[in-house]
């Protein structure tokens, strides 16, 4: 079974996963944050996220926002010319700035023009296609509704969380719906959805063993850990590890984001899930988040790690 790194815009970027891998171990593949497409000319600003000399560590799938046959054609012929031989489509969204648009999990209510989009697209690119969806944007049945679409389709797999785009994450996941996705796809499919911590991915597994993969976001960014803790049981939090992991991550921010609002802004994102692996989290995340120069931030930080 392969754990995969979810998509989390603005977090899991490449100076993200690629410090990621240098620090620990546990997952096989990342997915990229969307890139929208476009139908003309694709410079490498628009793909500088997954362009592979930004990628050496951990193995890449571009994920793709879009509603245009056209752009996705365009886009993945781009990436495969690059070397990636998968995409990922995503269906998943839940953002009202997307999903408004039609986009994202915004397409799960119109699965004739899914259809549409899978008919034009798979018999063009020269890449495999996976696709990330929700239950639906509205209800959780109108993924029922899209399953016969998907099966008509070789799809890679399909990474499945839960929720519909309405709930975006709140709630807990509806295994039971999940369940009924499972028994009727007929491609591979992930779950994706709160696996925070090894007995939460062992009731997964147990329920679900037929399931091709896990896809862990916010659970992962809370605990960088939890990947080795689901493949050995013996691997225990380090603090000292972790200080290393961050302290990582920050001269990386700090090497190509300018002036500290922008690094410190990053690192803040980051610790608003990082923080949760202490005892005492908000008492923590607090001042950090109230930090405004890099003298402050450090000081609070030294004090997260190690005065109690």
């Amino acid at each position: 079974m392969k754990c995969y790194m979810a998509p989390m815009r603005g977090l899991t970027e490449a100076v993200y996963r690629n410090t990621f891998s240098r620090h620990f171990k546990g997952i096989d593949m990342a997915v990229s944050p969307f890139i929208t497409t476009v139908s003309g000319k694709i410079s490498n600003k628009h793909i500088k996220d997954v362009l592979p000399q930004n990628n050496q560590a951990l193995p890449l799938i571009p994920q793709l926002l879009s509603k245009d046959s056209r752009g996705v054609i365009n886009m993945a012929i781009k990436l495969f010319d690059l070397g990636y031989e998968e995409i990922n489509w995503n269906l998943g969204c839940p953002y009202s700035m997307v999903a408004n648009k039609i986009r994202g999990s915004g397409l799960l209510p119109y699965p004739e023009i899914i259809d549409q989009i899978l008919d034009t697209v798979l018999a063009k690119i020269p890449n495999r296609l996976s696709i990330k969806v929700r239950l639906g944007r509205f209800h959780a049945d109108e993924i029922i509704s899209l399953m016969p679409v998907l099966n008509a389709y070789p799809i890679s797999n399909l990474i499945i969380h839960p929720r519909t785009g309405g709930q975006m994450y709140d709630g807990t996941p509806n295994l039971d719906q999940f369940e009924k996705c499972l028994s009727l796809s007929q491609n591979p499919v992930i779950y994706n959805g709160d696996i925070r911590s090894p007995s939460n991915f062992k009731m997964i597994f147990e329920r679900f063993p037929s399931v091709d993969g896990i896809m862990m976001g916010r659970g992962l960014l809370s605990n960088p850990f939890l990947g080795e803790m689901i493949e050995d049981p013996q691997v225990q939090i380090d603090m000292l590890r972790l200080k290393s992991f961050h302290d990582d991550l920050y001269n990386e921010y700090q090497n190509i984001l300018s002036g500290p609002g922008h690094v410190l802004g990053k690192m803040k994102e980051h610790w608003k899930y990082l923080s949760q692996i202490f005892d005492h989290s908000r008492r923590i995340l607090k001042p950090i988040q109230r930090s405004v120069n890099f003298i402050q931030y450090e000081s609070r930080v030294f004090d997260a790690f190690f005065r109690k």
